[in-house]
């Protein structure tokens, strides 16, 4: 009989096969997995041989075999606990070979139960395997078989010469051939240490006794008892000296993390632990996601951690960095996608991790002003985490500064930003940048910005504010501009400086490019057209502040010098100003065309000029912010597209693409981008007006059995008439129920001829011409006479509403013959 024999890792199928052979009976054939030692002097040391289906084979010791798998052979052959791993030189070669790759954990029952390749016969091109084994029990003093230590060299584990473990007595190690890093780094290994680094350095150790072996390590092995060898015995002498090592200590263990550079435990440079060794973290991806992975793997939950940019705490010197991608759910940073590389000694990342006691010190969000002359000004700080930070003033506008002062309970009129560490450099992190405030805001977190600490700015690019509290009385507001001199559009400019009217001094120093820029920027400031600014100068000013603008300011305020002396400051040239006179300020609207202030197409003040509004995004949001600019915000206004009230004339431009929010205090406020489209694709509203019977072009249903059914009527000239129209049909109707906001899914029905009764009050004489895409009806209502109308031609609407009557998703068939046929119909 035949039999085949499938090996595969961790799983051992092995089929015993019935013989047929009386002689291999009486020769005393072994059993499957049995083992012995053959060729030695003693029981306990010789060639391993296994059993496989009644015939014995050797082992060849390539592919693993060490003394784990020596062990096995130990343990089954009934001696204790462990042995040596040798290469055979025990007797003959010829035997033949049928395992090969055995790698065992060295708990297994027999070296079936190993990892091993095919049972099959090899060629051999190694030794073959062997194993000396422990005889006896350990007395006090000896070692366990496959031990190693470093000793001779003081106190320390990490370094001295080799000793190894043989027959429970410790042996110094006596190589054969020349002994290098790769044997010292085996050793580290076995040792626990990192290999990385391990070496030799020349001395020598007396012993009693010394194991010789030629050992060929590569440095890879996680033992020096698996490195490669041909002979090895116990001798008295060793000519070449015993084996050392110098052994690299761990830095650190596994996932270990920590924080350096800080004041207090949960802020500072993140270092982590990788391959043993202290890393470092690149700040060229460290967001909020990343900081809030590493707090929680430190043991702050409490709140939002902070990331920090740019060696916040300093930079340490470390060979190694990673830049990591973290999901938020890792359980620790080592656990996040990274690439490991190295970044600039000023560009590592840091973290202030929230703790429950932050509160103590101030509140996140809290904000403070340092290093102004009065409470009123300073450079702006925030509180996160407990820790001061500042703000970037990269970009810092009027409106930001107008926030701040508003949270500082200092007003909002006259907040004048300050940028570049106007009021000095701060020391703490910068903790906000890219902020973009609306002034609607109460505090400064509100705003848009980046996430707290995200930035790319630095100390000298501080904001500060100068605000004017509204209970102060002052000459004048620190910020505050004029122009001195007949026309209020022309003069001398002046600037208030600690409350006080100072002559702006154009610095002898600046080009005509720059006096013009800052005589742009006031005009600016001033609400004026900063469209062809004249400057000129005089001479021998006196109580003078210096400025200097590029151009890119927002206020003069930011256009200040650190220098601000004015009674020993010499000024020998006054900028003398005259700004176009503007067709409207900036924050001007107005409605034209309509019989009423409340009713009209939109016009809008930008740059200083009429701009009419384009209907291609005309909504109800935008439509409620300009009734709300023009003061009538009871209601909802109505929303009218195509020029209603005519086309406009004297208008300088359009703008169009106009999206609001619907919390903007002006339409201003909202994004638009300027544009052209034609004089009939004009934005008009009706804004409600509490006065009025009813507003133009508003609509109503009357006498129907719902809400969203009846005859329909509409306002004009502040009454409410019907309508009549010989093309009435579905798409028309499907407007009127979008002007109502019936716009559930389903079909509008148009009704004629007084379908719900004919109406009482007057017949508006006019025809609709809608195509379906309308948003109010008056926007297809021309007014054309026709003398054929009368109230028994009354149009009226169905509006489609969600059912109550039936649940979301319910299905029912209708008009089959029997209940399992029919239409569909679905309740939506």
């Amino acid at each position: 009989h035949s039999c085949t024999f499938f090996m595969r890792v961790l799983c051992v199928s092995i089929v015993h096969c019935p013989t047929h052979h009386p002689a291999d009976a009486a020769t005393g054939v072994c059993s499957t997995g049995e083992a012995r030692l053959t060729g030695g002097t003693e029981s306990f040391v010789g060639k391993v041989e296994v059993c496989i289906n009644g015939h014995w084979g050797a082992i060849c010791s390539e592919g693993g075999w060490g003394y784990r798998a020596a062990t096995v052979v130990c343990n089954q052959l009934g001696f204790n606990s462990g042995a040596l791993t040798t290469a055979s030189v025990f007797g003959d070669r010829s035997i033949l070979v049928i395992l090969n790759g055995v790698v065992c954990t060295g708990a297994e029952a027999n070296l079936i139960g190993c990892i091993h390749g095919d049972i099959a016969q090899h060629s051999c091109s190694a030794t073959l395997a062997g194993a000396i084994c422990l005889v006896g029990n350990l007395t006090r003093g000896e070692c366990a078989p496959g031990a190693t230590r470093l000793t001779g060299v003081g106190p320390y584990s990490y370094v001295g010469f080799v000793e190894v473990c043989v027959n429970g007595n410790w042996t110094a190690l006596c190589p054969s051939l020349p002994w290098d890093n790769n044997g010292a780094a085996a050793v580290c290994n076995q040792l626990g240490y990192t290999s990385v680094g391990a070496h030799t350095w020349s001395g020598d150790l007396s012993a009693s006794s010394y194991l010789s072996s030629d050992l060929k390590c590569t440095g890879n092995e996680t033992s020096v008892w698996d490195c490669p060898f041909r002979t090895r015995h116990v001798q008295s002498t060793c000519r070449g000296g015993v084996a050392n090592a110098i052994c690299k200590v761990p830095n650190c263990q596994g996932q270990d993390l920590q924080l350096v550079g800080g004041t207090r435990a949960n802020e500072g440079t993140i270092q982590a632990c990788f391959q043993q060794e202290w890393v470092t973290i690149c700040d060229d991806i460290w967001f909020d996601v990343n900081a809030a992975v590493a707090c929680h793997q430190l043991g702050f939950n409490q709140g939002t951690a902070v990331p920090l940019r740019f060696s916040h705490y300093g930079g340490l010197n470390t060979s190694l960095s990673l830049t990591m991608i973290c999901g938020g759910q890792e359980a620790a940073i080592q656990s996040c996608g990274f690439t490991l590389g190295t970044c600039p000694q000023n560009r590592q990342a840091g973290v202030i991790c929230p703790t429950s006691n932050d509160s103590d010190i101030c509140t996140n969000g809290d904000i403070r002003l340092v290093g102004g002359a009065s409470t009123w000004e300073g450079r702006v700080e925030l509180c996160f985490n407990g820790v001061w930070g500042t703000v970037c003033s990269y970009p810092w506008t009027q409106l930001d500064a107008q926030v701040v002062c508003k949270q500082r309970s200092l007003g909002t009129r006259g907040a004048i930003p300050t940028i570049s560490a106007f009021f000095g450099e701060g020391q703490g992190p910068v903790f906000l940048s890219q902020v973009e405030c609306t002034g609607n805001e109460e505090t400064l977190l509100e705003c848009n910005r980046y996430a707290v600490g995200v930035q790319n700015c630095h100390h000298y690019d501080d904001a500060g504010v100068i605000c004017r509290p509204d209970n102060a009385t002052v000459v004048c507001g620190d910020g505050d501009i004029r122009l001195r001199g007949a026309e209020p559009n022309a003069g001398i400019m002046e600037m208030c400086v600690s409350n006080v009217w100072r002559s702006v001094c154009a610095s002898s120093q600046s080009t005509r490019e720059e006096w013009v820029n800052t005589s742009k920027i006031a005009c600016g400031q001033l609400d004026l057209n900063t469209q062809g600014v004249s400057v000129d100068y005089i001479s021998n000013g006196t109580s003078v502040v210096s400025i200097h603008c590029v151009g890119t300011e927002t206020g003069l305020g930011q256009c200040l010098t650190p220098q601000q002396d004015a009674t020993s400051y010499n000024c020998y040239y006054l900028l003398n100003v005259q700004c176009q006179v503007s067709e409207c300020r900036r924050k001007e609207l107005r409605l034209v065309g309509g019989a009423m202030r409340s009713e009209g197409t939109v016009q809008m003040c930008v740059s200083h000029n009429w701009s009419a509004v384009c209907d291609n995004s005309w909504g109800s949001m935008a439509a409620s912010v300009v009734c709300r600019q023009l003061g009538t915000s009871q209601g909802s206004p109505l929303v009218l597209k195509g020029s209603v009230f005519g086309a406009l004339n004297g208008s300088t431009g359009t703008v169009g693409e106009l999206y609001c929010k619907g919390n903007e205090t002006s339409v201003q406020d909202c994004s638009y981008t300027p544009t052209s489209c034609s004089s009939s694709n004009l934005a008009a509203v009706v804004c409600p007006n509490s006065s009025l019977l009813c507003s133009t072009g508003s609509l109503r249903l009357v006498d129907g059995g719902s809400q969203y059914e009846g005859r329909v009527e509409m306002c004009l000239g502040n009454q409410w008439g019907t309508l009549c129209s010989d093309t009435w049909s579905s798409i028309k109707a499907q407007v009127v129920c979008t002007q109502l906001g019936y716009t559930d899914n389903g079909y509008a029905y148009g009704l004629k001829n007084a379908a719900f009764g004919m109406g009482t009050n007057p017949v508006l004489n006019g025809e609709l011409a809608c195509n379906g895409t309308e948003m109010a009806l008056l926007q297809c209502y021309r007014n054309v006479e026709r003398i054929s109308c009368r109230h028994a031609e009354d149009i009226g609407v169905l509006c489609p509403h969600r059912d109550s009557a039936c649940p979301n998703g319910a299905v029912r068939l209708i008009g089959g013959r029997i209940p399992s046929e029919g239409r569909v119909e679905v309740c939506l």
